[in-house]
């Protein structure tokens, strides 16, 4: 058979379809708004959906259908709606629904108050029984969005609630703040405590002390009275009261006796008894007696006899220290002088 050949007019129909259909595609370009970005799309673009709302104003969470058409053939079972990344805190896409073989309903829900824009967008669509989807760009559509008029009751829901801003809490941190310094200061005390035990424990080496014999510190406070300084200053009766003690301390420690706790007339009687064979013990009678003048009667000697007394008190310690130094250089044993009263 002879086939026939295409004819010129029908090659010239074909091209012209194919230019209108170009034309009607950079028509629709040029509807999305100057320098935005159209978003990526998983595959190729396949021409621009129509978009359209029943409003275009309403309030922070009252619903918004929009209606979407495929410019395409065939039957569509599912639809996606991609905003862009700064569109995407300004409405909640809730619920999607199909209405056609090329039709879809989308009901959004403005979350922000002010003139609002949605779109381009871009929105993907899949074919029925098929796996892969097709993306194509959307329009652009401009709502007034106002503040909620009354806020829900108690019982009643709504899609959306307006988001509630916080204030901040300082408890928390003051808190942590709070227990960080009772923190420190407990260091700080236990490492003080630590270091003030331990300097307490360290054992302090003191030099040892030279006692001197009782005779030789009796001499030296008596001759330090000698000077009369006391007697000058402070009276007779307190120069009497230290010349007294240290005879006292001297013949309690030689000779055992409780001469501390003694009175004058006591210690005199002990002098004339049980000490009466000691060299010179006699000659500190007169020394105790004035001490009882000084003290009671108030018969304050003078400060030639207070001198005289010292000497006295001198020449009979010195008789001691040479009573004892004869004693440890004799070769019999040293026989006690005295008794304990």
């Amino acid at each position: 058979m002879r086939r026939n050949k295409p004819s010129a007019s029908a090659f010239l129909a074909a091209l012209a379809t194919a230019v209108l259909l170009l034309f009607a595609q950079g028509i629709r370009a040029q509807d999305a708004p100057a320098g935005s970005a159209l978003p990526s799309p998983t595959v190729a673009f396949s021409g621009v959906a129509e978009i359209t709302s029943n409003k275009k104003s309403a309030e922070v969470g009252e619903p918004i259908t929009l209606t979407i058409k495929i410019p395409l053939n065939g039957e569509f079972e599912d639809v996606d709606l991609k905003l862009p990344d700064e569109q995407k805190t300004q409405f909640f896409i809730s619920r999607k629904k199909v209405i056609g073989p090329t039709e879809f309903s989308v009901e959004v829900a403005p979350l922000h108050s002010g003139d609002l824009t949605l779109g381009p967008a871009t929105v993907s669509v899949r074919a029925k029984g098929a796996k892969e989807t097709t993306d194509m760009v959307s329009g652009t559509l401009q709502f007034k969005i106002a503040e909620p008029t009354a806020k829900a009751a108690p019982d009643e829901r709504k899609d959306y609630s307006p988001p509630e801003t916080l204030p901040f809490s300082y408890f928390y941190r003051n808190l942590i703040f709070v227990a960080a310094g009772v923190l420190i200061l407990i260091i700080c005390v236990a490492i003080f405590a630590y270091l003030f035990l331990r300097a307490r424990k360290r054992v302090v080496i003191t030099p040892p002390v030279k006692t001197l014999p009782p005779v030789d510190e009796a001499l030296l406070q008596v001759r330090d009275l000698k000077k009369l300084e006391t007697f000058t200053a402070l009276g007779a009766e307190k120069h009497y009261t230290a010349l007294s003690m240290t005879l006292r301390r001297y013949l309690q420690e030689t000779y055992q006796v409780n001469a501390t706790e003694r009175t004058e007339d006591e210690i005199v009687h002990l002098l004339r008894t049980t000490l009466q064979a000691t060299p010179l013990a006699n000659t500190l009678v007169s020394i105790m007696q004035r001490m009882s003048l000084a003290k009671f009667a108030k018969q304050e000697p003078t400060g030639q006899v207070a001198f005289e007394d010292c000497t006295t008190a001198e020449n009979f310690l010195l008789s001691e220290k040479n009573r004892v130094r004869t004693m440890a250089s004799s070769p019999s044993p040293p026989q006690q002088e005295g008794q304990a009263a």
